[in-house]
């Protein structure tokens, strides 16, 4: 459940939550007018597209099911999700292999991740 302060007029709000196992919190400059639960809704609704999409923690997100996926296998993936995979790979490729996305088996292997 998240947490919003409003505001008397316009200044600054505070929102909070939770996402990937911690909390968030966001210092805001707000009209008077500001619906502070709806903004809350879109922040957290953001965070939570960035879990189901992202997160190797998840079973179910995307980029756990398109590391499942056969090597060579045609996946459908959601546009942002497809934007950050690109960036990804321009990046390992700009640094000549320092950045490695596909790093997921060793952070398995040495205990830090999901199953680990």
């Amino acid at each position: 459940m998240g947490t919003t302060q409003p505001a008397a007029a316009a200044g600054l709000a505070s929102l909070g939550g939770q996402t990937m196992g911690t909390s968030w919190s966001a210092r805001v400059a707000v009209r008077a007018s500001t619906d502070l639960h709806a903004l809350h809704a879109i922040v957290q609704g953001a965070l939570d597209e960035v879990v189901a999409q992202m997160s190797t923690w998840e079973a179910d997100s995307d980029i756990s099911r398109y590391r499942r996926a056969a090597a060579g296998s045609w996946q459908a993936l959601p546009e942002a999700f497809a934007r950050v995979l690109e960036a990804a790979l321009d990046v390992a490729r700009a640094s000549g292999g320092a950045f490695d996305p596909t790093v997921a088996p060793l952070v398995e292997l040495w205990g830090f991740g999901a199953g680990g």
